[in-house]
């Protein structure tokens, strides 16, 4: 070689050098570029078969290092589905948040809202996840997708006890989607609430009756004590006014009885001062064959019928005296037990 081909090729040397380690770049630009699409298919096929950590360990590579928006966001997308099916729902929201904040690609991202509506609910997220499958459901076209966002959000609903919203989310499904695979679902729910609507009738009408028995109960308890109260009250006044009214009685008797034997004294006093009166006969001529006597002295008794008149009546007083204190002491001891 001369010394002219010799100084030329020193003069090209670094800029040759430089070409191909450009060219070299290039091609191991290109090559991992296909080598990440190769490893995104194995992923999503990886998916598909419920290889769900095969599938993460070949999927998170692509979305950590793919200087592509494209490829690193549909990695993404599938790492969000990945970690959902294996049942980490907080890996999942983080990842479909992730593709959000790429913003590429632009369906993908509105896909991701379906997977993040579900790990929300999944979480018990339940208010969250109906905004976010409400806003799904309205950015697509899909009906059958549509119903997919429906049936989720009635979940959510019929999570928080409010059935009679999820009724009419189950029921919109139903009649607007007939098609949709969450149509079996859809009525399954609906034959739930229908039945939770029962017992919560019948609870609520044992609950009722239960409380209407007790409350009667109480009520016929209270008022037989009350009643028994007032027999006890009103047997005892009875007895009371029955003391009263024969104590007076008693009483009035003895003050009767006391002015009658007053006078029947001041009689007898009168009578045993008074002369007897004999009645006036015509005496018979004396039989001249009897000597004639002197006839006896007669008693005070015999003279005077007033007083034997006075007598019987304190007899009898007596006896009215004698028949009372003994009715008395009868119906003293009557009593004595009841006290």
């Amino acid at each position: 070689m001369t010394e002219k081909y010799k100084k030329e090729l020193r003069m090209v040397g670094p800029y040759r050098w430089g070409a191909i380690v450009l060219l070299f770049f290039g091609w191991t630009m290109v090559l991992f570029s296909q080598d990440y699409g190769a490893s995104l298919s194995r992923g999503i096929t990886l998916l598909s078969e419920g290889k769900y950590q095969e599938a993460i360990d070949t999927l998170v590579p692509i979305a950590t290092k793919s200087s592509k928006a494209d490829e690193q966001g549909e990695a993404l997308y599938w790492l969000g589905q990945a970690y959902l099916s294996r049942g980490e729902y907080g890996k999942s929201i983080a990842a479909i948040e992730a593709l959000e904040k790429t913003k590429r690609p632009p369906q993908r991202v509105i896909d991701g809202a379906y997977i993040k509506g579900r790990a929300l609910y999944e979480t018990g997220q339940y208010e969250t996840s109906i905004g976010v499958l409400q806003d799904f459901f309205t950015k697509i076209e899909d009906p059958i997708r549509k119903s997919l966002a429906l049936f989720w959000i009635g979940e959510n609903l019929f999570s928080m006890g409010q059935y009679g919203e999820a009724e009419k989310i189950y029921t919109s499904l139903i009649s607007q989607y007939p098609q949709s695979p969450k149509y079996e679902g859809a009525r399954y729910r609906l034959a739930l609430i229908q039945q939770k609507q029962i017992e919560t009738e019948l609870l609520g009408l044992l609950k009722w009756s239960h409380e209407e028995a007790l409350r009667i109960t109480e009520e016929y308890e209270r008022r037989e004590r009350a009643y028994e109260q007032a027999l006890i009250a009103y047997q005892k006044r009875i007895a009371e006014l029955l003391k009263d009214n024969r104590l007076a009685t008693l009483e009035q008797e003895n003050r009767d009885l006391l002015l009658q034997i007053a006078r029947l004294k001041d009689e007898l006093a009168v009578a045993r001062n008074t002369p007897a009166t004999a009645p006036q006969e015509t005496p018979a001529a004396p039989s001249p064959s009897i000597t004639q006597e002197t006839p006896a002295t007669p008693s005070k008794t015999e003279e005077n019928p007033q007083v034997l008149e006075l007598k019987q009546k304190a007899l009898d007083i007596k006896n009215r005296i004698i028949n009372r204190i003994a009715a008395l002491e009868s119906s003293r001891s009557q009593e004595a037990p009841q006290k």
